[in-house]
């Protein structure tokens, strides 16, 4: 008695089940949060490894280092010595520093970082990659590369950005300088990633690149946790990380998704391996957003066992892929998109996306057919149990009202404080899910007062199992429509294949119950009795007249009542009304622990899957709100996250005992109005503002805030500006985004810029024939046009009215006035129709002071013959991006013996707003560098 009275369907029962469900997932959670924390390397070589890369990590980022500056020449120069250090006694490797060798190349490049731009883009690059060859034992196997990039922003130390892949490929290098690989691995330790991923781009002119087969690209698109696998080429590399990274595994193919269908708008090296036709993985930190890019990307915000995560998950997959042959590797290849994820970081599970097509045709087809079949059985032997009044539009009824209630509070959320997601995107979704469950619990208990039935749940789970049916079905036509890259649907397959199990197990308990309906003509009232012919109507009325008579034989005993039935409603224990449909008797052939069986198959892993895919998406997402202002979409998920992560409990919620009801009431409650009310902004969750000075303007950008003043009081309370009385300007870029513009202080880049009077950008026009009587009026118009700068290494040129009939472009770096010290590289266009837009220069020695650009367009032939139809506009812009070192100005007079010596700011108003904003802000760059000077002209 006792043993049926705990397991079955009751409130109490289900309660309990319930909470250990929730309290086993947070715990689960945890666990997988934190558990790399402790996991430290304990062998020799191990704790070897990451100490030499935490003090590599230390020399590399004390200072920003972006390509334009000379920071980045001495962490090339360090990189280089540490280099010769390691590999100095091992005879199998090879240097090569494109930086010594000259190394530099004219090409056309789509815009990575926004694939739907049709800019004809070119680059001029100067590489100072550093490439190390460390020949395997067996040649004739294709070659490993191990990629990461040294540069950093203007505005960050770029600790994981991407200091901590660096430094990464210098343990690994370490690593295999004492044994020999079996495969030749090769080293990119490349520059210039941040504005193009350029370094990744001209490895491809380097003659080692041209046996390459695999890579492993280390990036950092946040600033610490665990480092992820973003993505990978195919369902067989995805199973050789299966197959090596044992120890703390972490990859999920939603993510992989994101960047196949453009859902993540930034973009790595990957990318470019990944179009040259190699195989690989995209290994890289991905959050929190908030500090990536800006100063706080530092030590302080960093912990050796994040490094230890990226370095050891590289060691293990590296280690692997070097020591077997191709044989080993698999001769039959797998090249379609895997699907992949890990399970709370014990283990990895890849598959290919197209067999999970195969697998969702199958699911499809057979499920409905098996649950039609049960029904169509359930229907013909107990209609009544399944056709009882208004059991099937309960759930549709409660979770549509329900939803409705979730979209009005999400919209309050965004209303009263839509930024705070970017620091804390549990609380609501806590709240959320929890409202979203007890909003059910209400609706669906209300339902059960009115009308009592019989198997509820069995009904709400079928219902469920076709929403997930449709839903999949749609994702499976999608996985087919965009090549099989919608990787990340796997959840939807899941949880359909468990819906559709406990929906049939249900039909089966329903058919082995084997209940017959009796109908009391008097009462028009229908009863429930087993096949046994025991005559039961007296004692109905009795009950329904609340009569109690003892006088029943023992049989009574067996007849559940109002206030021990299984079915009894949540919120009364009133009798039904003589309308209403009761339950007197089932049949003993089958206990009533179906349920139990129901719950464990939709619940608890149901829950925790889409919890933790809602988690990765918004972990990836939240603190983009920052960067793009799109608040909907974020919202948008996090609405109809919390309402999928409920979906698995809405069939057991009527049964939500009173207890648990009112404590997770207290907690949605509490949730979301901590939610409405926690401050967003803080200092280890700060808001992003983003600085350029154009010219002889401060240009601020950033997100709007609740009280639209936050960005405007900053700079109000800049001593510059109330000390200059200087007008702000601020303009509304999107709805949910601004741009403040300010007169800036002085740059003072160059030393004895004052003394030497020196002017940081000219454009001279050094040729220019359009207007020529020489020129035959159907020969190519020819300009040539020299871009004189103060220790630059950064331009663009674009090209207006006319663009599209540019023919070719050369360019040529020199010193001085020597025409000669370099030699000039061409590009020609070959398809007539698109011209070139843009040309990105990028050169590195910052003595080399003038670009020298020749142009040449095609005329216009036309009867009128106007001199403006052929003419060109073009708008040069030049950047500089160093600011920590301060600029020398060497006077003539002498203090003390000696010349007086006075000391600049190189960007003063750069360094005013770091020193004087509110902790709760940071700054990043708006563009290549921290300063942008312009000219336009018109050849």
């Amino acid at each position: 008695m006792g043993f049926n009275s705990i397991f079955k369907f009751r409130k109490t029962s289900l309660s309990l089940l319930l909470f250990a469900v929730y309290f086993i997932i947070g715990i689960l959670y945890f666990i997988d949060k934190t558990r790399y924390k402790h996991s430290l390397p304990i062998d020799s070589e191990g704790v070897a490894l990451l100490d030499n890369a935490w003090l590599d990590l230390q020399n590399i980022t004390n200072k920003c280092h972006p390509y334009s500056s000379k920071e980045n020449d001495r962490v090339h120069d360090y990189l280089l010595n540490r280099i010769a250090d390691i590999i100095n006694k091992t005879s199998y490797a090879e240097v090569s520093d494109d930086y010594s060798t000259n190394s530099r190349a004219l090409f056309k490049q789509q815009d990575v970082f926004n694939a739907s731009s049709i800019a004809s883009r070119i680059i001029y690059f100067e590489s100072s990659n550093i490439l190390v060859k460390m020949e395997g034992r067996n040649p004739v196997l294709k070659s490993l590369l191990l990629s990461a990039h040294y540069d950093s922003t203007p505005s960050s130390h770029g600790v994981t950005d991407d200091g901590k892949g660096i430094v990464s490929l210098l343990a690994l290098l370490e690593h295999f300088s004492k044994v020999q690989p079996e495969r030749t691995l090769v080293f990119n330790f490349n520059n210039n990633e941040e504005f193009g991923l350029l370094g990744a781009t001209i490895f491809f002119e380097h003659e080692w690149s041209k046996n390459v087969e695999y890579f492993i690209n280390l990036e950092g698109t946040g600033i610490g946790g665990k480092a992820v696998l973003f993505r990978t080429t195919d369902t067989s590399t995805a199973k050789i990380y299966q197959n090596s990274v044992k120890n703390s595994p972490f990859g999920n193919s939603i993510y992989q998704q994101g960047f196949y269908n453009r859902y993540i708008g930034s973009e790595t090296d990957y990318k470019v391996y990944e179009n040259k036709g190699l195989r690989g993985w995209d290994i890289a930190f991905y959050k929190p957003r908030n500090l990536y890019h800006t100063i706080e990307d530092s030590i302080g915000h960093s912990s050796k066992p994040a490094l230890w995560h990226m370095l050891h998950t590289s060691l293990q997959l590296s280690k692997y892929i070097a020591e077997l042959d191709n044989i080993s590797l698999g001769e039959t290849q797998d090249l379609s998109p895997a699907v992949y994820f890990d399970l709370a970081g014990y283990t990895f599970v890849a598959i290919p996306s197209t067999k999970l097509f195969w697998i969702n045709i199958a699911l499809l087809i057979i499920m409905p057919i098996i649950s039609i079949f049960l029904f169509s059985i359930v229907k013909k032997y107990n209609n009544e149990i399944i056709d009882s009044g208004n059991i099937w539009w309960r759930l549709p009824i409660s979770a549509m009202s329900s939803g409705t209630i979730i979209i009005f509070t999400t919209k309050l959320i965004m209303k009263w404080n839509p930024y705070i997601l970017s620091r804390n995107f549990l609380l609501p979704l806590i709240g959320l899910t929890f409202e979203f469950i007890i909003l059910n619990s209400y609706i669906l208990t209300m339902f059960e007062n009115l009308s009592s039935s019989f198997d509820f749940k069995t009904i709400a789970i079928n219902e469920i199992s076709f929403l997930f049916w449709i839903v999949l079905a749609y994702q499976t036509w999608k996985l087919y429509d965009n090549n099989y890259q919608n990787t990340g649907i796997y959840p939807f397959t899941i949880c359909y294949i468990v819906m559709a199990t406990a929906g049939n197990i249900g039909y089966l308990f329903l058919i082995f119950k084997n209940i017959e309906i009796v109908e009391d003509e008097e009462a028009s009232l229908v009863q429930y009795v087993s096949n046994e012919q025991s005559t039961i109507e007296g004692r109905y009325r009795d009950e329904i007249n609340g009569r109690d008579d003892s006088s029943r034989d023992s049989n009574s005993a067996s007849i559940p009542t109002r206030a021990n039935d299984e079915r009894a409603p949540l919120l009364t224990n009133s009798v039904d009304n003589i309308n209403q449909r009761t339950i007197l008797k089932e049949s003993k052939l089958v206990y009533n622990y179906d349920w139990i069986i129901e719950f464990l198959l939709v619940v608890p892993f149901s829950t925790f899957l889409l919890y933790n895919s809602l988690e990765l998406i918004m972990d990836a997402v939240n603190q983009t709100i920052q960067e793009t202002g799109d608040l909907y979409k974020v919202y948008k998920i996090l609405a109809i996250g919390s309402i999928l992560i409920s979906i698995p409990t809405l069939p057991f919620a009527y049964k939500i005992g009173c207890q648990l009801g009112k404590t997770l009431t207290f907690i949605s409650i509490g949730c979301l109005l901590i939610s409405m009310a926690l401050a967003p902004f803080t200092e280890m969750n700060p808001i992003k503002f983003r600085f350029m000075q154009v010219n002889d303007k401060v240009e601020i950008s950033g997100v709007t805030t609740h009280d639209n003043n936050k960005l405007r009081d900053m700079i109000n309370n800049l001593p510059s500006v109330k000390r200059d009385d200087k007008k702000v300007q601020c303009q509304e870029i999107t709805k949910f985004s601004s741009v403040c513009e300010y007169e800036g202080s002085p740059v003072h880049l160059v030393d004895n810029m004052y003394r030497d009077k020196l002017k940081l950008m000219e454009v001279i026009v050094l040729k220019d024939d359009r207007l020529s009587p020489e020129r035959s009026p159907y020969a190519p118009i020819t300009a040539e046009v020299e871009i004189r700068v103060q220790e630059n290494r950064m331009c663009n040129v674009y090209f207006g009215q006319n663009k599209e009939r540019i023919r070719e472009v050369n360019v040529s770096i020199i010193e001085g006035n020597d025409r000669n010290s370099s030699v000039s590289l061409r590009y020609r266009v070959n398809n007539n129709r698109n011209g070139i837009d843009e040309l990105q220069l990028h050169k590195l020695r910052f003595e080399a002071n003038s670009y020298i650009v020749g142009i040449k367009w095609m005329p216009e032939i036309l009867m009128s013959n106007e001199e403006e139809d052929d003419v060109l506009p073009i708008k040069v812009e030049c950047y500089w991006g160093e600011y920590e070192e301060s600029s020398v100005e060497v006077g003539e007079g002498e203090v003390g013996g000696g010349a007086v010596i006075e000391y600049y700011d190189k960007i003063p108003s750069y360094s005013e707003i770091l020193e004087y904003k509110p902790v709760d802000v940071v700054i990043a760059n708006r563009e290549k560098g921290l300063v942008k000077l312009t000219e336009a002209m018109v050849l």
